[in-house]
């Protein structure tokens, strides 16, 4: 009887907010791809449609380029990236890099064209941040001893430098995340008390401390990648190089600096360098991608970890299947795996795949036929679907409001825009009790469900008359 009973709360519920549940599908899967050697042509932009089980190039950068390592959806519901050198159009002159933006139609041009001064050279990354503003990092240039840099940008294209790095407090970084806290967290690759790299913290306000320093030690962790924050407050990264066999580590960093080893890389057995990002599913697994070598016998793996640093290989790539991932994966919203490698695959050019976690089958989706030996694929696929995925918009006669991303791994941003209106935001879960209240102010409000159990929430947006103005769903995934 009390199982009958929540599950009539949970209809009601759905009742009252008129939200509807669907089964999640796919979306399309966007990614760049850098190109050397061939004339007039720097990188693609493309996107693979499911729906078609084609992919399409969008655009094809004018200029030697390379391309972003990671595309976003911003609340604009345009996608942004980076180009270390020359952008859309033969923009950045000199080619120092460049913020481009794509339409949801396909239109591409650019925001922002970094000036070529000292750590203003190479844009690498970019996420958006809770206060609606861009942040990214530069890598810098070892010839003319800029050590790269942490960067803002507005929407509007205005650039401002937060950090120098120096070959003391760190220097050419990798990737750029925001943490629960609103603070920004990455590592570098050289820098710090031994010169191995180290894990930093950066408020948005632009200051900058030292969480770790790797050690000088081959034996530990050398050349650190990236790091990502997951649900239980900890930070996990991986390292390129160092270990045990000097194929690379996955470690976890607490956010006071306590940095443990939790797999050695060593090469045939499990692996070795990876590189990219790893990501966290919904059951709280970690994966990730490991390039291995030509020589090897794998060239490269899937793998999934552990939060306590049990390592399982999920997928060997060796020819026909793709060989040296690059990327990491993501999880798409049916809840399956997808990444590229970067060579192999029936084309020899690289490959787009699917690895299905019920089921653990590794499916070919795309063998890339662009007839360049040089083509790599170094950026982590973006999930966009028609609806503007990762977006919801609300529009009544006085306000103009945002949600995202949506899923979310539990922070979300509500943005409004030029609201007339005060806006109390309720959010309850599915068995209708209240759990999260907050009145939002013009701009960004930063909404932290980390510690919820993942699932479908509802939420409710009232204003100062009492009256509902708008309401939907969370997803915690």
């Amino acid at each position: 009887m009390k199982k009958n009973s929540g599950i009539l709360l949970i209809i009601i519920g759905l009742l009252f907010f008129n939200i509807k549940l669907e089964a999640q599908s796919l979306g399309k899967l966007w990614g760049t791809i850098f190109e050397e050697g061939i004339p007039n042509a720097g990188g693609i932009l493309f996107y693979y449609d499911p729906t078609t089980g084609k992919d399409s190039i969008v655009y094809t950068f004018p200029s030697a380029n390379e391309n972003s390592s990671n595309l976003i959806q911003a609340s604009d519901g345009n996608i942004y990236g980076v180009t270390t050198d020359f952008g859309p159009n033969g923009s950045a002159s000199g080619g120092n890099g460049t913020i481009f933006k794509c339409t949801p139609s396909g239109t591409v041009s650019t925001l922002v064209t970094f000036p070529g001064t000292v750590n203003t050279i190479n844009p690498i990354c970019i996420i958006q941040g809770s206060d609606g503003n861009f942040y990214g990092m530069v890598s810098g240039n070892a010839l003319q001893k800029n050590y790269g840099s942490i960067f803002k940008c507005t929407l509007s294209g205005i650039l401002t430098t937060l950090v120098n790095f120096d070959s003391i407090h760190g220097s050419y970084p990798g990737y750029l995340i925001q943490g629960k806290n609103g603070n920004l967290y990455g590592v570098t690759g050289g820098g710090g008390t031994y010169n191995q790299g180290i894990i930093f913290q950066c408020t948005m306000a632009g200051t900058l401390t030292t969480l770790f320093s790797f050690p000088a030690d081959s034996k530990n962790n050398i050349d650190p990648l990236s790091i990502m924050q997951a649900k239980d407050g900890n930070f996990y990264g991986i390292t390129e190089n160092g270990g045990s066999a000097n194929t690379g580590t996955l470690f976890k960093c607490d956010t006071l600096g306590n940095l443990t080893t939790l797999v050695n890389f060593t090469g045939a057995a499990n692996g070795s360098y990876p590189m990219g990002n790893l990501i966290q599913d919904t059951n709280g697994d970690l994966y990730g991608t490991a390039s291995g070598t030509f020589t090897s016998p794998t060239a490269g793996t899937l793998f999934k970890c552990t939060t306590s640093g049990t390592l399982t290989t999920l997928v060997n790539f060796k020819d026909t299947n793709g060989s040296n991932p690059q990327a990491g994966v993501i999880q798409g919203s049916d809840g399956n795996l997808y990444g590229t490698t970067g060579n192999d695959g029936t084309s020899h050019m690289g490959t787009l795949f699917k690895y299905t976690l019920n089921g653990g089958n590794q499916t070919t989706l795309v063998n890339f036929p662009y007839n360049n030996p040089e083509t790599t694929l170094r950026c982590q696929l973006l999930e966009i679907k028609n609806s503007a995925t990762g977006i919801e918009s609300i529009k009544t006669e006085n306000n103009d409001l945002t949600f995202y991303p949506n899923p979310s791994h539990g922070v979300f941003t509500f943005m409004e825009h030029g609201v007339k209106d005060k806006v109390n935001l309720e959010i309850y879960n599915m068995f209708g009790k209240n759990i999260y209240n907050t009145q939002c102010n013009t701009g960004a409000t930063q909404i932290d469900l980390s510690g919820r159990p993942t699932g479908v929430y509802l939420y409710r947006m009232v204003n100062e008359n009492g009256e509902t103005i708008g309401s939907g769903k969370l997803i915690i995934e």
